[in-house]
């Protein structure tokens, strides 16, 4: 029997697995057609590799490391997620149509997925006792 006073979250899960395979994609993409330095892709993978524990751990009610970590550890995928958005920022385009379709897409897709994944981070460090406290 479920303990009532610790949430499913299906949506979270959903979440989770989603972002995963859409990061999954690309790290896969660039293995296949590199389009970054070696360096740039290590850091990607490490700061990704603790976002999605830090998300999974949230959807599945699960403790890694350590509560505080957390909160220390938001600030620096924010950061890391702001320096992959202004480097893409100088890409540059033939036609004008291009950058409008190409940065509307980032508002309209990124941005959302991106404050869901800060949104989770957040609750899973300031508002899950359930987690921490057992």
């Amino acid at each position: 029997m479920a303990d009532d006073s610790v949430p499913r979250k299906i949506g979270w899960k959903i979440f989770f697995w989603v972002l995963f395979l859409i990061e999954a994609t690309y790290l896969i993409s660039e293995v296949v057609e590199p389009t970054e330095e070696l360096q740039i892709l290590a850091v990607e993978v490490v700061v990704y590799f603790f976002t999605f524990l830090g998300i999974f751990g949230y959807a599945y009610n699960r403790k890694f490391f350590f509560q505080k970590f957390w909160g220390y550890f938001i600030p620096v995928a924010v950061l890391w997620d702001v320096y992959s958005l202004v480097e893409v920022a100088t890409l540059e385009f033939e036609i004008p149509i291009e950058y409008f379709i190409y940065y509307g897409s980032i508002a309209i897709v990124v941005f959302p997925l991106l404050a869901l994944q800060y949104l989770a981070l957040y609750k899973y460090r300031f508002h899950s006792p359930y987690i921490w406290n057992r």
